[in-house]
C-alpha cells in the first residue's frame, strides 16, 4: 500500500547552560492537511452521471523542494543542491512561484489525467501516461485550472479549504479511462513546469484495505471534472495550521493577491508571489521576535482562525536566535514497514534571560514576512500546554530555567508508506 499524507510536526529540546541535553519533547498534531479527488462525470446536458471520490496523500519531492524556496531561501540566482526536478527532467536552479492556474488547451501545467494504473512515487516528476490536449484519439480537451479559496463561513475570509479543478471534455470518437491524476506548477522562469503531485486511482486501499478501483471511464461525448479539494483538519488541544497557510498557498497557486490576516488582525491582500527579495518570509537574524518561530505563554486553545501568538514571549525575557534551515530530507527506514518521507524544516534556539525566575512556554508560532511594519502572518500555531498529547510536558508546557536554551524545530513532512504484498494508492 502507497500512501501520502502530510504533517506539521514540532520538536523542542532543552539544553542545559553547559550544552546538555535535559529534555526532548515533541509534537506530532494529525494530519494537519487532508485531501481528496473527487471526479465527477457529466453528459452533454450537464447531467452526472458518475462521480467518484479518493483519498489524496501523493505530494512528491518537488513539492517539498518548492516550499524550501518558497518559504526559506533568498533568491540569489544561484543553484542550490536541492533542485526541482521538471517535467523534461532537468534540473531548475531556483523557483519560488508555483503557478497552477493554467489556461484551457494548456497542458503543460495544472492539473492533468493520465491512463497509466503505476504507482506513486516521491521520486515522480512526470505523470506515466498523460493524456494529452486536443479532439483526436486518446486525446481530451483540457479546460482551464481554476483554484479557490473556501471561507469558513459564507462570504467570510478566514479559509479552511482549497478547490483547484479542471475539466476534460472527451471529443475524441472513443471512450478514455482516467486512471491517474496529478498537478504541475508553473516556477518562475516561463517553460519551469514541475510535477508536485502524482496519485493513482485504478486502485485505492486504505490502512491496507483495498477499498475499491477508482479508474473512470469518460466516454466520447461527456466532460470529467477533477477537483482536488484541500482541507485543514487540526486538534484544537494541539494545535496545527491556520487559516493564513491556505492564503499563503492559494496566492502561489493562483499567482495573485489572496486575503490574509496580518498580527494586528487585519485582514490585507497580499500576493505572496512577488519578488523574493522583499518577502523574507521565514529567514530571520538573531534578536527578530517579530517573525519566524516565535514562542509564547498562553494555553488557550488553537483556532484555525488564529493569527498571531495570545501571549508572546519577547527577546528581553529570551535571547532569540537566528533562524537556520534543516533543509531537504529524504529518507527510507524500518524493516516490515518502511517510511519513505520528504521534509523540509526550520530551527531556532531561545536561551532564557532570567536570572531566577522560570520561563514557561505554552505556545509556538510560524509567522511570515511580507515586508516591514505589520506585514507578519502566522501560518502555524502549536501549544504545548497538554500533557496528552505532548511528550515530556507536565502539562503546563516547558519550563526554561535560568540560562538554559531551548531550541525548537518545525518539520513540513511528507510521508509515503509501503508495505510488503499490497500496491495501490
Amino acid at each position: 500500500m502507497n500512501s501520502h499524507k502530510t504533517q506539521l510536526i514540532a520538536k523542542a529540546q532543552v539544553f542545559t547552560a553547559d550544552g546538555k541535553l535535559k529534555k526532548d519533547y515533541s509534537v506530532s498534531p494529525k494530519e494537519t492537511l487532508m485531501a481528496k479527488v473527487v471526479i465527477t462525470l457529466r453528459d452533454a446536458l450537464g447531467n452526472i452521471t458518475n462521480k467518484m471520490e479518493s483519498p489524496f496523500r501523493s505530494y512528491n519531492s518537488n513539492f517539498s523542494k518548492w516550499l524550501n524556496y518558497a518559504l526559506f531561501l533568498v533568491d540569489n540566482g544561484a543553484a542550490d543542491s536541492n533542485q526541482i526536478t521538471d517535467t523534461s527532467a532537468a534540473a531548475l536552479a531556483t523557483t519560488h512561484n508555483c503557478k497552477l492556474t493554467a489556461a484551457a488547451t494548456d497542458d503543460t501545467y495544472g492539473i492533468f489525467v493520465g491512463t497509466a494504473s503505476t504507482d506513486p512515487t516521491l521520486a515522480d516528476y512526470i505523470m506515466s501516461t498523460k493524456v494529452a490536449h486536443g479532439a483526436g484519439a486518446g486525446a481530451l480537451m483540457y479546460g482551464s485550472t481554476t483554484v479557490t479559496p473556501i471561507p469558513v463561513t459564507t462570504g467570510g475570509t478566514d479559509y479552511n479549504k482549497i478547490h483547484i479543478t479542471r475539466f476534460f471534455d472527451n471529443t475524441s470518437g472513443g471512450d478514455i479511462t482516467i486512471r491517474e491524476t496529478g498537478i504541475a506548477g508553473l516556477g518562475t522562469t516561463a517553460g519551469d513546469y514541475f510535477l508536485i503531485a502524482r496519485d493513482n486511482q485504478s486502485l485505492v486501499t486504505v490502512d491496507g484495505e483495498t477499498v475499491t478501483d477508482m479508474s473512470l471511464l469518460v466516454p466520447d461525448g461527456q466532460i470529467a471534472e477533477v477537483k482536488y479539494i484541500l482541507t485543514l483538519d487540526n486538534d484544537v488541544s494541539v494545535g496545527g495550521l491556520t487559516s493564513n497557510w491556505l492564503g499563503f498557498l492559494a496566492s502561489e497557486f493562483k499567482d495573485a493577491a489572496v486575503s490574509v490576516k496580518n498580527y494586528l488582525g487585519t485582514q490585507t491582500a497580499v500576493d505572496f508571489t512577488a519578488a523574493q527579495a522583499s518577502k523574507l518570509l521565514l529567514n530571520v537574524a538573531a534578536t527578530n521576535d517579530d517573525y519566524g518561530i516565535m514562542i509564547g505563554a498562553s494555553n488557550s486553545s488553537f483556532e484555525i482562525t488564529d493569527y498571531k501568538l495570545l501571549d508572546r514571549i519577547i527577546d528581553s525575557s529570551v535571547d532569540y536566535g537566528a533562524m537556520t534551515l534543516t533543509g531537504l530530507e529524504e529518507l527510507a527506514e524500518g524493516q516490515v514497514k518502511i517510511e519513505n518521507y520528504s521534509q523540509i524544516g526550520c530551527t531556532r534556539d531561545f536561551t532564557s534571560q532570567e536570572t531566577d525566575t522560570t520561563v514557561i512556554v505554552r505556545e509556538a508560532a510560524l509567522v511570515l514576512n511580507k515586508g516591514a511594519g505589520t506585514a507578519y502572518y502566522t501560518i502555524a500555531r502549536i501549544r504545548f500546554a497538554d500533557a496528552s498529547s505532548i511528550r515530556g510536558t507536565s502539562g503546563d508546557g516547558i519550563s526554561l530555567e535560568p540560562s538554559e536554551v531551548l531550541r525548537l524545530t518545525f518539520y513540513f513532512k511528507h510521508i509515503l508508506f509501503e508495505e510488503d504484498g499490497i500496491s495501490g494508492v
